[in-house]
Parts: C-alpha cells; structure tokens; sequence
C-alpha cells in the first residue's frame, strides 16, 4: 500500500455478492481474487444477501472507502 501512496493509484477492489455459500459466487470471488491479487490489487468483499437496502449500504461503503483511499493517496 505504500508503494500505491508513491504512485497515487489505489489497488484495492471491492466486490459485493449476495450469497458466499452459493457455489457460482465462492467460484466467481476466487477467480477474481487470484486474478486481481496477480496484478497487485487487494480485495475488499461484501456479502449483501436478498435485502435490497444492505446492497445499497454496500455499495455505499465501497465508494466512501474508495474515496477514502483516493483521498489519502491524492494528498486531499
């Protein structure tokens, strides 16, 4: 991460499924994660299950940690 401060770009995804014990999306997750950990990404996960509102508070503290890292690596 300090390296990513140096550079001014953020290497942290953030990824939101609904349901972790399904097979699909332990599948996808795992995918993605040994893809984007190749390319020097950390993962954030969030598990939203069936309620609509925690999907929308998800994706809400996805963007504030995304802002929040942003922020620190923009020097803002």
């Amino acid at each position: 991460m300090a390296q990513d401060f140096r550079n001014k770009q953020s290497k942290v995804l953030a990824v939101v499924v609904p349901d972790l014990r399904h097979y699909f999306f332990v599948r996808f997750v795992s995918d993605f994660m040994e893809v984007a950990q190749d390319e020097g990404y950390s993962i954030i996960i969030f598990q939203s299950g069936k309620n609509q509102m925690l999907k929308s508070k998800l994706s809400l503290v996805a963007k504030v940690i995304a802002s929040v890292i942003n922020d620190n690596i923009h020097g803002s």
